[in-house]
């Protein structure tokens, strides 16, 4: 999305701005659905998923258990190669640039 805004292409950005919330809602909407549908989805414990690796965690699980998920060899090596991602694309995107220049 903020590659189409750089690019000029501001039409195209707000329209994938506007589908995104439309699927945001979306999600919201059928997760309501889901504890209405049935009272005893209330109360099983709810999964969360990490944002770095993808994990599913309970959050009531306690701090120790969040610290060895951070901790641990799958969470570490997301944010490695997310860290080595951004640092490639910050090297092309100069390399674009120079040539360009």
């Amino acid at each position: 999305m903020e590659q189409l805004a750089e690019a000029g292409n501001v039409t195209e950005a707000s329209e994938l701005m506007q589908a995104i919330d439309m699927l945001k809602e979306e999600q919201a909407r059928l997760q309501d659905s889901l504890t209405q549908v049935d009272p005893a989805f209330r109360h099983e414990q709810r999964m969360e998923i990490c944002d770095v690796c993808g994990a599913f965690s309970v959050p009531i699980e306690g701090h120790v258990r969040q610290v060895s998920h951070v901790e641990g060899k799958q969470h570490t090596g997301f944010v490695k190669l997310r860290q080595v991602l951004q640092d490639l694309k910050v090297q092309t995107r100069a390399q674009s640039y120079t040539a360009s220049v």
